[in-house]
């Protein structure tokens, strides 16, 4: 199966988010019971790593794609949506 890209997963996370701030506690309630299931599945953690980053919970954000780099160590694109989220970070502080 191809796992979806960074966009896709975005995108995603959007129209669960389409209805304010409320959208993304409910995907991250819903992308949590989803890695509760499948734990190992790359797209739940990036997913709910989106979410968080669009609440602006950074830490969780990163913990979230920190997770996904351990599933596939070698995703580029993981690599640079984490880096991206932890330069923000530091620029919010």
């Amino acid at each position: 199966m191809k796992k979806p890209t960074a966009l896709v997963m975005c995108a995603c996370v959007a129209v669960s988010a389409a209805f304010g701030r409320k959208g993304y506690d409910k995907a991250i309630a819903d992308f949590t019971k989803a890695i509760e299931l499948d734990p190992a599945n790359l797209y739940f953690n990036c997913s709910r790593g989106v979410a968080y980053f669009e609440k602006g919970d950074y830490d969780r954000a990163i913990a979230d794609f920190e997770t996904a780099l351990r599933l596939d160590p070698n995703d580029e694109e993981v690599k640079n949506v984490l880096g991206k989220v932890r330069q923000l970070k530091q620029l919010r502080q």
